[in-house]
């Protein structure tokens, strides 16, 4: 039986996760939530209700276990005789909590993506020192490369980049705390998503890049948009996310210490994504500018904070090496996840 343990479960990422790891016969997990009993109950029943079909909920239900914790305290807020329960129990770990807002304030944003990064990787050696725990895995963000313009390698972390904002830089100053772990002898292995999609809501705030962009052009909201030939938009749906890092997390057992970019490997110009999106959810085509020339001094100041945050993806050039992802994929056969080793190449439908 394999047991897994999962920080930000109750995210985008970690609860698809969670359903992919439950989908299997005999598999466990222990998911690190914050809040009171009844807090925790609350949020488990909006995840079992969310994620799973009325058939297999009162299954997944029994193989899906709430921890009380907060991954911002030492030991991840686990209390000591559950600590030493887990640790005997354990088999897969992942760290997939973290704070995502592209404007938080970066002493907050690292109390959770950075120290919270450490506290995990601190009991995480431990678990694997004296307890049962063979595989250990953290999620990044292929967007650690900040400005960089060159391809991205996954064997790269710090290539003299500056950051587009505080979520950048938090799980860059991660890496680099996980790359002292592993000086010291720990197996962990990183994984670099672009950016995940997911279906479409109502809440902005919960919306993914492309997302935001497109309720705020629906909405009539932005008339004129900066355009830059070599900019493309690089997303991965989130099962094809949570299959890669599960697959090649179970794959790199006792060996995983690689580093695994989930990009798409044929991204969407971004005004070839903008037009495919104009017509699908039939709004108008805003107006394109140069990227040189294109400036924000008419936006009020509700846009520029809508937008501002978003305007760096619109322009920066983005190419990601995958060569230990496809590699890994074609040597494990992960037949979900094949789409990813196929020729990079950008996608220009106009």
């Amino acid at each position: 039986m394999k047991r897994f343990f999962i920080t930000g479960g109750t995210g985008f990422l970690g609860s698809d996760l969670i359903k992919r790891i439950v989908s299997e016969k005999g598999n466990e997990v222990y998911a690190l939530v914050r809040g009171g009993k009844k807090a925790r109950t609350d949020k488990k029943d909006l995840l079992i209700n969310t994620c799973f079909p009325e058939k297999t909920r009162k299954s997944a239900a029994k193989r899906i276990h709430f921890i009380k914790g907060d991954i911002s305290l030492k030991n991840m807020g686990i209390t000591g005789s559950e600590l030493k329960c887990l640790r005997q129990k354990i088999t897969h770990a992942y760290n997939s909590a973290g704070i995502v807002g592209f404007n938080e304030n970066l002493f907050k944003i690292r109390k959770v993506n950075v120290e919270g990064t450490n506290n995990f990787c601190s009991v995480m050696r431990d678990w694997s020192e004296h307890g049962s725990l063979s595989s250990i895995n953290h999620v990044s963000t292929a967007y650690v490369r900040g400005t960089f313009s060159g391809t991205f390698r996954e064997d790269q972390i710090d290539v003299s980049q500056q950051f587009n904002n505080t979520y950048e830089k938090s799980k860059f100053e991660a890496e680099k705390v996980i790359e002292k772990y592993r000086e010291n002898g720990m197996k962990i292995n990183v994984f670099r998503p672009s950016l995940i999609t997911r279906f479409f809501q109502e809440d902005l705030e919960k919306m993914d890049l492309g997302q935001k962009i497109s309720k705020l052009l629906m909405a009539g909201f932005i008339k004129e948009l900066p355009l830059s030939d070599r900019a493309t938009v690089n997303m991965v749906p989130v099962e094809l996310v949570s299959e890669t890092i599960y697959a090649l997390s179970l794959a790199n057992d006792h060996v995983g210490c690689s580093t695994f970019h989930i990009t798409n490997p044929r991204p969407l110009k971004f005004k070839t994504y903008i037009t495919v999106i104009s017509s699908i959810l039939g709004f108008d085509m805003p107006k394109f500018v140069p990227a040189n020339k294109f400036n924000m001094k008419g936006f009020s100041p509700i846009q520029k904070r809508l937008l501002g945050p978003f305007l760096p993806y619109m322009i920066q050039p983005n190419a990601f090496d995958m060569r230990n992802t496809s590699k890994a994929i074609k040597k494990n056969r992960v037949k979900g996840a094949y789409y990813l080793t196929k020729p990079t190449k950008g996608i220009d439908a106009s």
